[in-house]
């Protein structure tokens, strides 16, 4: 339990969704990555962040990813659906600390499937985070989305920094399953 509500592990989106991402957006190819951190917490989150724009509101900042941060935020709540569309979203919490860090796509609407995005389904509110720029460990110049390998390859592998979850948090998530 995390805040009074369970937590559960996270599910990647489902292989017709993932198709999705593969297709990255032209303008994306120079988006920096960017490493992500709770700032309630300054646990990681995840390795492959880019900040986007919500396609249903403009006005809104925040952060996505392409790959489920298994390790760092778990499910929380019932699905719900936008104001702006048809999506299904769940909100995530930071598994350290319980705080709402954003919400994941578990079933995008037809009309954002058509739309030109960038394929991720894990969103970050933009408040909740810190950020910094991912280096690529050989040449330590700051990777772009069109230089950062594939998901396969780059899973969000715990880093040295990286702060470990608490031992009753992973209890209390444990007694869940």
């Amino acid at each position: 339990m995390v805040n009074g509500r369970p937590v559960g592990p996270t599910e990647p989106v489902t292989s017709r969704y993932m198709q999705t991402s593969r297709r990255m957006q032209p303008d994306s190819q120079t988006k920096i990555v960017r490493e992500l951190f709770c700032i309630h917490c300054d646990s990681f989150l995840s390795r492959r962040g880019m900040r986007a724009i919500l396609l249903g509101d403009t006005n809104v900042e925040l952060f996505s990813t392409d790959i489920a941060p298994k390790k760092s935020v778990g499910l929380v709540g019932e699905d719900y659906v936008t104001k702006n569309c048809l999506c299904r979203i769940k909100d995530i919490a930071c598994l350290c600390c319980g705080n709402v860090m954003g919400y994941h796509v578990t079933k995008p609407c037809s009309t954002c499937l058509q739309a030109s995005h960038n394929g991720h389904f894990w969103m970050f509110h933009s408040e909740n985070l810190r950020y910094k720029d991912r280096k690529d460990p050989d040449s330590k110049t700051t990777m772009t989305w069109g230089s950062i390998p594939n998901t396969v390859m780059d899973q969000d592998a715990p880093l040295v920094y990286e702060m470990d979850t608490s031992t009753q948090l992973k209890r209390d998530f444990e007694a869940i399953r």
